[in-house]
């Protein structure tokens, strides 16, 4: 029973990160999961959710370090996508001093 639980609520926070990233509060929920999941199938799902909604993570504070844990835990090779989405949005994020930290 615990154990389902478990996974409805690491389901919940992967179909939700982008909500939950960008709330500061959320944010320390998302860095917890990040830190303690090991589940190969959440994390792809998960990486493929912050894709889907990189933009709105790259400009919010919150989930900017969000995603530096997520990189350094997950390795670069799966965050290539923000790399050319960081080099498409490079002069608003200059301009944005919350995403400057983060570039």
């Amino acid at each position: 029973m615990l154990e389902e639980q478990r996974n409805l609520i690491n389901i919940f926070i992967v179909s939700n990160f982008e909500k939950i990233a960008t709330n500061p509060f959320g944010a320390y929920c998302a860095n917890k999961f990040i830190r303690n999941n090991t589940n190969l199938h959440l994390r792809s799902f998960l990486i493929q959710n912050i894709k889907n909604n990189i933009k709105n993570l790259i400009f919010n504070i919150n989930s900017c370090s969000v995603l530096i844990l997520a990189i350094k835990q997950f390795g670069i090779q799966n965050f290539e996508f923000l790399c050319q989405e960081i080099y498409i949005n490079l002069p608003f994020l200059l301009m944005n001093q919350i995403s400057k930290t983060f570039i």
